[in-house]
């Protein structure tokens, strides 16, 4: 009876919320927001002479208009080209972000997400993309001796070098070795071999009188997907 009368006092007094029910606040409708990069990635360097060991390659920093951290990652495809070494925060000398290392030639693609919180709906993946190129490879005292036609061998010898660590730290010319060198007369291949301790690449081919006559010949390494192929020509030594 009694709750019955209030129910009649609240309809008379125009409220519609029912008997002990509590109101509850309008929800407020979480924030959008962008992500952006605010780093300039490297441009026309190979993948393994820009590295140090004391210090990043690259450093990828993104910002959130949230002003959440942002986080890192690599793509897959990029797994091979580069990886995260790990995420600064306030580093005195490279402020925040990523530490990038190469790892391999190719397109490095860097990620960036923001998860979102309360206040605001996880940001659209931002990502940032450069090329790291081939290492650069040289040939150097690219030599043969003929033999004779049809019988005596003729002995080819070249010696492959790349960029490479040095003990100090640093990148030095080094022999570049079990890289295979084909050595070639007027455009054919005649004999191939795999590159030693040295870096020297030597062989042998029995050539016909017609090799013999042509003055000069080619050695070829044909580069990896890493390092890059180089080609030099020389005279025959008699």
């Amino acid at each position: 009876m009694v709750r019955h009368r209030l129910i009649g006092i609240l309809v008379a007094l125009g409220l519609t919320a029912a008997l002990g029910a509590v109101e509850s606040p309008a929800a407020v409708a979480a924030q959008s927001q962008t992500i952006e990069f605010t780093s300039t990635p490297p441009s026309g360097k190979d993948w393994l002479t820009s590295q140090s060991h004391w210090a990043p390659q690259y450093v990828a920093s993104a910002t959130a208009s949230s002003g959440l951290p942002v986080e890192y990652s690599i793509a897959p495809a990029s797994a091979g080209v580069c990886s995260i070494k790990m995420v600064m925060e306030d580093n005195e000398t490279w402020g925040s972000g990523a530490w990038i290392e190469f790892r391999g030639a190719g397109t490095c693609t860097v990620q960036a997400d923001q998860p979102g919180n309360d206040d605001y709906l996880p940001a659209p993946r931002a990502t940032q993309s450069f090329r790291l190129e081939k290492v650069e490879t040289f040939l150097s005292k690219v030599k043969a001796r003929k033999g004779a036609p049809g019988k005596t061998p003729a002995t080819f010898s070249a010696t492959l070098e790349t960029w490479a660590p040095t003990s100090s730290f640093t990148f030095g010319i080094q022999p570049f070795v079990g890289q295979l060198v084909t050595f070639s007369v007027a455009g054919r291949p005649v004999c191939s071999a795999t590159t030693v301790d040295n870096g020297v690449a030597t062989c042998q081919a029995v050539l016909p009188r017609s090799d013999l006559l042509r003055l000069r010949f080619t050695a070829t390494y044909a580069g990896t997907a890493d390092y890059e192929a180089v080609a030099k020509s020389a005279s025959f030594l008699g």
